[in-house]
C-alpha cells in the first residue's frame, strides 16, 4: 500500500536538492558554520550534507510516525534511513538555526569519514538556488487563462487531513496515514 508520503511527493512533483557530503558553509571570512540539520537563512542544510529551500524540508519520522531525533529534518526526495519515513512540517515547524562560529573545523559524521571533505561559500549556496529556481520557473507551465478552472493541490489535501488526525486524542500513525491517503483520493476524484 502506498503511504501518504509517496502519494504526496507524486501529487506535488519532485523536489530538488543540492550538495553532497557537504560539512561546512562559509559565511565570510573567519566565519561558517556546520551542517547539522539545521537551517541558516531559509535554506536548510541535512546531515548528509544536501541542501533545499526551508519550504522543501520535510521531518524524518519512525515507521510508527513518531519523531526522530537521528537527523531530524532533510530535504524532501532525500534517501531516507532504514526504518524511517518522512512527514510534512507542521506549521511554525523548522529546524534549529545553524550556530555561526569562528573556531576552526567541525565534526565529520561516521558516514561521511574517509571521504573529502566538502566546504562551500554561502554566496555558492544562494547562487545555485537561485539557478535550481530559474530553471523550475522555466520549466512549468504558462500561468492558465481566466477561462481555466485553478489546479487543486491534493498532497496539500491529503497533509492537512493527516496533521488533523495528528492532533486528535492517542492517534496512531497507520490511522492518520489513512486519513491522508482518503483525502487525497476524494481530491483526485473532483
Amino acid at each position: 500500500m502506498l503511504t501518504l508520503s509517496l502519494l504526496l511527493g507524486a501529487a506535488a512533483g519532485v523536489n530538488a536538492f543540492a550538495g553532497r557530503e557537504l560539512i561546512e558553509v562559509n559565511v565570510t571570512d573567519g566565519v561558517h558554520f556546520c551542517v547539522d540539520s539545521c537551517h541558516y537563512k531559509g535554506v536548510l542544510f541535512s546531515e548528509k550534507g544536501h541542501y533545499c529551500p526551508i519550504e522543501e524540508a520535510v521531518r524524518v519520522v519512525d515507521k510508527d510516525g513518531s519523531d526522530s531525533f537521528y537527523a531530524p529534518y532533510q530535504c524532501a526526495g532525500e534517501e531516507l534511513p532504514d526504518g524511517f519515513t518522512e512527514r510534512q512540517l507542521h506549521d511554525g515547524e523548522k529546524p534549529l538555526e545553524c550556530a555561526t562560529t569562528t573556531t576552526e573545523g567541525c565534526e565529520v559524521p561516521a558516514y561521511l569519514r574517509g571521504l573529502k571533505k566538502k566546504t562551500i561559500e554561502w554566496s555558492e549556496v544562494v547562487e545555485e538556488l537561485k539557478k535550481a529556481k530559474a530553471q523550475d520557473a522555466q520549466s512549468s507551465p504558462e500561468k492558465p487563462s481566466p477561462a481555466l478552472k485553478e489546479p487543486v493541490n491534493c498532497a496539500l489535501e491529503g497533509s492537512k487531513a493527516f496533521q488533523k488526525c495528528q492532533k486528535e486524542n492517542k492517534p496512531t500513525f497507520s490511522k492518520c496515514n489513512e486519513e491522508g491517503l482518503k483525502a487525497v483520493k476524494a481530491c483526485r476524484q473532483k
